[in-house]
């Protein structure tokens, strides 16, 4: 009777990392092969699995930008989440034949606002 409660956590586990396992899997089936002004376009139609292609494809160069920026780990982590945050809801402004471009200023965007300290309304040097 004990057992019961773990066994349960341990299904319920078991399913969660199941489910990842296969949503992760769907994410890359058919996009791998295709062109970034392809996955750009699917992207601007709302295609969360094409994006997540393109992020795949264009995080390392993401990360270079902000690693050569800072020195710090969890602002280069910052600055990389930032860029794809801006890439994504900024996506219907970006060109198509260019995906290697958009991400290029969504990283300098990204370094701009974390480098940039954020200011209060009201503390003019109180």
């Amino acid at each position: 009777m004990l057992d019961e409660p773990r066994t349960a956590r341990r299904e319920t586990e078991d399913a969660e990392r199941l489910n990842q396992d296969v949503r992760s899997a769907a994410v890359s089936i058919g996009y791998q092969t295709r062109e970034d002004s392809d996955l750009m376009r699917l992207a601007q139609a709302n295609d969360t699995a094409a994006f997540d292609e393109l992020v795949s494809r264009y995080r390392d160069r993401v990360y270079a930008i902000a690693a050569a920026t800072f020195n710090d780990p969890e602002r280069i982590g910052d600055v990389v989440c930032e860029a794809f945050l801006y890439a994504y809801r900024n996506i219907a402004r970006a060109r198509t034949s260019r995906p290697d471009a958009w991400f290029y200023v969504s990283a300098l965007c990204a370094v701009f606002v974390i480098a940039t300290p954020p200011t209060c309304p009201g503390s003019h040097g109180a």
